[in-house]
């Protein structure tokens, strides 16, 4: 890693375990959650594989690094990278956003549950039951 990239990851994890504790200290409940990517995991369909990216891949798996030292330290930090293993159909419409069809977006619904779940365990929610 070039110095200024370990000095950006440095901050970064500084300024989230700052965010954290200040929600702590204030009892405010705080969770924090690093998107899915198409940079590994996901086997690209075609229209996937054509968008340019605007991250170099090392620099998000930088990021999930940091993510992922701050959930050993105990913060409530979780890193949704890989969410689309094994998932062959289209779910970005570009570098990132989901693909819109038919009014529904499969990379929304299969994010929404993780986090939905996530947040179920991290601060023992119970779901409604749907009428």
């Amino acid at each position: 890693k070039s110095e200024p990239k370990v000095c950006v990851a440095n901050q970064l994890k500084n300024y989230n375990k700052k965010m954290h504790l200040l929600a702590n200290i204030t009892n405010i409940k705080s969770i924090q959650f690093l998107q899915p990517t198409r940079l590994w995991g996901k086997e690209l369909s075609q229209e996937e594989a054509l968008a340019k990216e605007f991250i170099a891949i090392e620099d998000y798996k930088m990021i999930e690094k940091v993510y992922l030292e701050l959930k050993k330290e105990g913060f409530p930090v979780y890193a949704l990278t890989s969410l689309f293993s094994g998932i062959k159909e289209r779910i970005f419409s570009d570098h990132i956003h989901f693909l819109w069809k038919d009014n529904q977006s499969a990379g929304n619904e299969i994010l929404g549950m993780a986090i939905a779940e996530q947040l179920e365990k991290t601060w023992k929610l119970k779901r409604k039951k749907s009428n």
